[in-house]
This record gives structure tokens, sequence and C-alpha cells, in this order.
């Protein structure tokens, strides 16, 4: 599987939609292209190391023949195993920042300790050339080497955030995780469109009426217009796909700051079909998504069955209402199946009808237990 970067993220996101779990790269089990692998639990796909930033034919097939006397032990075997000739700082760099090489440690320990294994590695083949042992040569028995682990600086590892951006640079994309995941129940709250979603749409929205996207902004250029006015266009990306997106002037002079967010963002935007051309947004708001509000319910039905409901789950139920408090009304429905229902207003019971609300209720009296009015 080879294409263009949209075509990959596609490919990611369908395939984890069948349920196949798509690997990093790795230089133990990666060829040049993405892999099937047949798991124990299921089918997966491994990255190949050609999509690594950098990474050229001649390095892979250095790694590819040096695994097979036996797996690497950590940075340093590796250095010294491999042509650092086809296989530099930036190739190994690369190489660490894309996750092929989480097997030998964490990947700020390997960025830490590269040069000092770049070094130890070039000496060795220094003094293989004039007829020494190498670092990894014939005393090894005796004297095994530390293992990645024991060699390697006691660091923290990077946070989330450098770990996605620097899979992102190295790859296109996101391959250990995703920014937007965090979000999936907040997007699906707000009833934003995935961008596979604007890009299959048909006919442009109507005048004044706007969609929502949740995304990341990418790519971002600013141009002027003949009347010297500035603009911006640029690409939302989120966890399907990306779509191309322009901010005009009027918006730009109100967004010009936010188009330079870095962090995941609710856009509100018209959208334009042309023929022959795929859609693509017209920006007219930008919101972080961590400040984005979610229209709740403002009022809801709960279903209390007759005689089945014990004291333990009308008490538990007390306990969800008072952790829940907002301002939404509730409606109690006392059901007796075949006979009679009893409509309760419970005052002083409002709550916060959010999606926390909703599944505790579920999970306590049933998935029909309680329905939003308005």
């Amino acid at each position: 599987m080879t294409g263009k970067t949209e075509d990959v993220v596609k490919y990611i996101a369908e395939s984890r939609e069948m349920g196949i779990e798509v690997l990093a790269p790795d230089v133990h089990e990666s060829a040049a292209n993405f892999t099937p692998i047949i798991a124990p639990d299921g089918y997966k796909i491994r990255f190949g190391l050609s999509a690594v930033k950098n990474v050229g034919q001649n390095a892979i097939a250095s790694i590819v023949e040096q695994r097979k006397t036996g797996p690497f032990k950590g940075i340093y075997d590796f250095c010294e195993r491999v042509d650092l000739r086809q296989l530099n700082k930036r190739v190994l760099e690369s190489l660490i920042k894309s996750g092929a090489m989480d097997s030998l440690g964490r990947r700020s320990q390997l960025i830490d300790a590269l040069d000092k294994a770049m070094e130890q590695a070039q000496k060795a083949a220094r003094d293989r050339d004039a007829g020494q042992h190498g670092l990894f040569g014939v005393f090894e028995d005796a004297n095994p080497v530390a293992g990645a682990a024991e060699r390697l600086p006691n660091i923290p590892d990077w946070d989330e955030n450098m770990r996605l951006a620097n899979e992102k640079e190295i790859l296109g994309f996101w391959i250990s995780g995703h920014p937007l995941e965090k979000y999936q129940d907040k997007i699906e709250d707000l009833h934003a469109l995935k961008t596979t979603e604007v890009l299959s749409m048909r006919r442009s929205t109507p005048k004044n009426e706007d969609i929502a996207v949740a995304g990341l902004i990418t790519g971002v250029r600013i141009a002027k217009t003949r009347k010297g006015d500035l603009m911006a266009g640029l690409v939302l990306e989120d966890m399907h796909g990306r779509v191309e997106a322009a901010v005009f002037p009027e918006a730009y002079k109100r967004l010009s700051e936010k188009v330079k967010l870095e962090i995941p963002v609710l856009v509100r935007a018209a959208v334009r079909v042309e023929e022959d051309a795929a859609p693509k947004l017209f920006i007219n708001e930008i919101t972080p998504l961590d400040e984005a509000k979610v229209r709740l319910p403002r009022s809801v039905r709960v279903s209390i069955q007759l005689p089945d409901s014990l004291p333990e789950t009308v008490d538990a139920l007390h306990g969800i209402f008072t952790r829940s408090k907002g301002d939404a009304k509730v409606l109690f429905d006392l059901v007796r199946p075949g006979e009679y229902v009893v409509v309760m207003e419970a005052e002083g019971y409002n709550v916060c009808a959010d999606r926390a609300f909703v599944k505790s209720v579920q999970q306590l009296c049933g998935p029909d237990a309680i329905k939003v009015i308005d």
C-alpha cells in the first residue's frame, strides 16, 4: 500500500474501523512497504520503513540484512551493526521519531543517547579495521554488553503532544495516537462533520448556513487579494482525512491569530462545491475544541419500572443526580406495565444531562430508561 498522504490517512482510518490494528514502523519487523501480519489476536498492518522520511532503500537494506543475525540489543548494538554511511544521524533521528526504534528504548532516551552510540560504533569500526575486537566481539560472552534500558539515560519520555508532532513531521500523519482521539465524544455531541463527509457533499451550503468540522489546522498560507487585503489558505485534518479551506479577508481580520493555532479546533464554515473540484471550506469561525460549548438537553425523562426497581436502585439514582447537578429539568415516569404510568416532576433535581449522566442512568436502569425531551 503506497500513495499520497491523504490516501494513507484514509486507509488507516478504514483499517481501524474494521478492527485491523495499524502498527508503527519497527526496525525488527518492517519491510520497505506495508506488511500484513497475522497475529493470535487478529490481523494487523505494519508500516513500512520507506514511509519514514529521510530513510532510503540502502538504509532499509542494511537494517533488514543485519537483523537476520538476531534482534538488535539496543541502540549501541544497532549503530555498530548497521552501515552508518547509509544511516547517518538524520536518518536515525527520523527512525526514532517515527517510533521505529521503540523496541530499543523510550524515544527521548534514544535521541539523548544517539551521539554517544554513533561515536562508540564508529570507534568499534575503526578498532575492527585495525584488527582489534569490536564492542560486541569475542569478549561478549565473558562480559555481556548492558541492554538498551541499562545504558540509556534516566529521563522522562516525551509528552503526547511532542510524540505526535514528531510522528507527523516524519511520517506525514499520526500513528501511535491522534490529537482528536480524546475529543471523539465531544465532537459527536457538537454534531461536527467528518472531513470525509464534507468531501462527499454534492451541493454547496445555502447562503448564511454553516456546518461544523473539528480538526487540526495545517499548511497555512497567507496571501493578499488584488485589493491588498490579507486572507489565508489552509488544510483542516481530522482522523479520517483532510479538506482544503480558506479564510477570506473579512473573516481573516477576526481570525488572523486563530489560524496559527496548533491545537484541535472546531470550525464553522460554508461549503463550496464546484464542478471538477473537491468541496472546500470557507471558514467563518474558529474555536479551540477545549472551549467549544456543547448544547446540553434542557429537560429529560427517566423511566422507573415498578415494582422491579429496588431501593438500592433508587438510592443509586439519587447518587447520580446529586453528582450531576445542572440546569436540565427531570421528569420521572413511574411505570407499572399494563396498569399505569405516573409522571412526576422532580423539583430540586435539576441535572447536567451530558453524555456521562445519560450513560450512568442507562447502565443503572436500562438503555431505554432516559429520553431527551428538549
